[in-house]
């Protein structure tokens, strides 16, 4: 008998059974064109507009979106060629978001099977800040599975001249998409110096990987430039009174969403979680506790939708006690996202470590000359960061009872499942 066949059959049907989760759900939205909400208000204020533009016109001097023109470019090809009719946009729209659950699911199908990928694929299925993006006109989802491409490609075990022309590809589809992710230059960067660092070639060979690694990221970097000129800042001349501002509470909130999220997984991690503390490994989750600590005790903190900290779980924040514009909340929940930040960098091997490690530290730097410190900005990435690293956890080793360990995911779908409703009927 085949097992092969009948594996890939059941990989098939578990990716198309979570997709078919999220259209189960979102066809409806989208087919009777109910529009409600913060997504749906970018939508009308921003997105739609600005594909409606590049339907009549590739302008790109200035247009109603702050982010670049890719995603509205691709729908408005889409609009030139069969219909700017808003059901047919957000179908072909919602695509993204599929195929960012089909390729999550995947990955997770291969280290757990199919109850426990799906499971796990769960939570970010019912997030409210993925979910809307596959139902309304934004362009989240594509960034979001251009961050995931990148990561798949640059800790592959052997990086070739073609994985480095994918890279190179998809770097600049992401930055064409949103401006800011042109972070993902570091992951690239950092793809060549672990693959530099922890190969075993000759030098000179390993030396190569470096130079391809910086040739790979010029061509976005070339047209981030063009824009730059274009515009004369960095978002297009409509925008540039809106978003500018250096937020210092970014890297604490980032840690503390990251906590929030993580929290639900660790029952999946018990096994790993124990051998780290029994290691010499835990030195450095309790370092990383102060470092979190350190970074929320800095910047101001509190709730303000002043300067931009509202919505999300800045909501939690606003009802927590304050110590001088300093959040308890943050504090707390920063310090135990850097602990935990460490302990799941102790999953991953060395140069995947490495390169997830660096592309973080870009990837929260990036969002830092921001006046809006948004959950939404970072959900996406803190998924795909957790998914990766259990994909690297020991499954053997966990002596939780298996409704014990799995608890987790279920609770996070539940919770996000009710937030998603209660948005909804908002």
């Amino acid at each position: 008998m085949n097992t092969t066949f009948f594996q890939g059959k059941d990989k098939a049907f578990t990716i198309l059974l979570c997709m078919g989760i999220f259209y189960v759900l979102a066809l409806p939205l989208i087919l009777f064109n109910i529009n409600y909400g913060r997504a749906f208000d970018d939508q009308k204020l921003f997105h739609y507009p600005t594909i409606l533009h590049f339907i009549q016109s590739l302008d790109f001097s200035d247009y109603p979106s702050a982010t670049t023109p890719g995603y509205h470019v691709l729908l408005g090809f889409v609009g030139q060629l069969f219909s700017s009719n808003e059901i047919i946009l957000k179908l072909t729209s919602s695509a993204f978001t599929a195929a960012l659950i089909g390729i999550i699911v995947e990955r997770l199908y291969s280290h757990f099977g199919k109850l426990h990928s799906i499971l796990l694929s769960l939570p970010m299925i019912l997030s409210i800040y993925i979910f809307p993006s596959g139902v309304w006109l934004l362009p989240d989802n594509l960034a979001w599975l251009t961050v995931l491409g990148v990561f798949i490609i640059a800790t592959k075990s052997e990086l070739l001249n073609k994985h480095f022309l994918y890279l190179a590809f998809i770097l600049i589809l992401a930055m064409m998409v949103r401006q800011p992710f042109l972070w993902l230059a570091s992951t690239i960067w950092a793809s060549a110096l672990a693959y530099y660092s922890y190969n075993t070639a000759e030098l000179s060979d390993r030396g190569s990987f470096l130079l391809k690694g910086v040739l790979a990221t010029l061509p976005a970097f070339a047209i981030f430039y063009y824009f730059y000129v274009l515009w004369g800042g960095l978002v297009p001349p409509s925008f540039q009174n809106s978003h500018q501002n250096i937020s210092l509470a970014t890297p604490a909130f980032f840690l503390s969403v990251f906590a929030f999220y993580s929290l639900f997984f660790l029952p999946v991690m018990y096994g790993t979680i124990r051998d780290v503390i029994s290691s010499s490994k835990f030195k450095w989750v309790m370092f990383g506790c102060v470092i979190g600590f350190i970074i929320a005790v800095i910047p101001d903190t509190s709730y303000s939708k002043e300067l931009g900290r509202y919505s999300g779980l800045w909501n939690f924040v606003k009802i927590a006690p304050t110590i001088a514009d300093k959040s308890t909340f943050i504090m707390l929940l920063s310090s135990l996202g850097g602990g935990l930040f460490v302990l799941f960098c102790t999953v991953l091997p060395p140069r995947i470590r490495l390169i997830f490690a660096l592309s973080t530290i870009a990837f929260v730097f990036s969002l830092m000359p921001n006046k809006y410190v948004f959950e939404r900005y970072m959900s996406g990435y803190i998924f795909i960061f957790i998914y990766c690293t259990l994909c690297h956890i020991k499954l053997k080793n966990n002596p939780l009872p298996a409704v014990v360990a799995w608890s987790g995911p279920v609770i996070f779908a539940a919770f996000n499942g009710l937030v998603l409703v209660r948005s909804m009927l908002a």
